[in-house]
């Protein structure tokens, strides 16, 4: 992906942040012109500050975001910015998002955020970073309905051997964003047996796209109904999905009780 932002100074420096933190990637200074790295951008995922674009090009499977001080000669209004317009310059012709209010920022991080996010099926060298997500959803997002007791008996509960068998055995769906895993979920019969979402992804639509991408290989397979054991987190997600509580449990780990609910939604 690559990417030219330009416009207000301080909305530029915003999204190429946002943007950077979503990817995972450092900043670093623009090249100067006549320089070594104006004529190939080595690293696989960077961002260049006060970047010219005509001086650059970009390997094949890298990353970058162009933050620019400058609006190009003419410049591109608002309406330009979403059309799919590109500006050739250099190779590959690289897209140009003018900034110039924050309904600007917002409509170019959507797009962005669009352009990367895809979900795909569970690969075996996705068990670590998949382990490493579970742990941080539950301590980021769970920190209002459970004690710090009882998230670490949560998060003891992750056998690397156990999941790697059971996530290769279900229908496991993961969530990308860029070459990141923002989230995943996988359904086993006519359950949908985990659905985690990075802390960092929360409230941008992950979840409801695994659960629908669940709910439509249930419905495949000839289920009538999709059940699922919601945390007291989870629960007002998916009643917002459609799900309804069938009844409240304590399910116990490490010899700590927490709560959860059976919830149902039919299909």
């Amino acid at each position: 992906m690559l990417f030219f932002l330009t416009g207000r100074p301080d909305l530029v420096r915003k999204a190429a942040r946002s943007c950077a933190e979503d990817l995972l990637l450092p900043a670093l200074p623009a090249p100067e012109k006549g320089s070594q790295r104006t004529k190939s951008l080595a690293s696989d995922a960077v961002v260049l500050e006060n970047a010219e674009p005509d001086f650059l090009t970009l390997p094949p499977g890298k990353t970058c975001i162009l933050a620019g001080p400058e609006e190009p000669e003419g410049g591109l209004t608002s309406s330009d910015e979403l059309s799919g317009r590109a500006a050739a310059s250099g190779d590959p012709a690289i897209p140009r998002f003018v900034i110039r209010s924050e309904e600007d920022f917002s409509k170019v991080s959507a797009w962005i955020w669009k352009q990367g996010f895809h979900l795909r099926d569970y690969r075996e060298a996705d068990l670590e970073e998949i382990g490493e997500l579970f742990r941080n959803s539950i301590r980021n997002l769970c920190q209002k309905d459970y004690s710090p007791a009882q998230r670490q008996a949560w998060i003891s509960g992750f056998d690397p051997e156990k999941w790697s068998r059971t996530l290769r055995e279900h229908q496991t769906v993961v969530a990308e964003f860029g070459q990141r895993i923002v989230g995943f979920a996988d359904l086993d019969g006519n359950l949908l047996d985990r659905l985690y979402v990075h802390g960092h992804f929360a409230r941008r639509g992950v979840g409801r796209a695994l659960t629908e991408r669940i709910r439509e290989l249930a419905r495949q397979s000839g289920e009538t109904s999709l059940r699922t054991e919601a945390s007291l987190t989870a629960r007002p997600f998916f009643e917002r999905m459609g799900f309804c509580v069938r009844k409240e449990q304590q399910v116990e780990r490490k010899g700590i009780l927490l709560t959860n609910f059976v919830m149902e939604t039919v299909l």
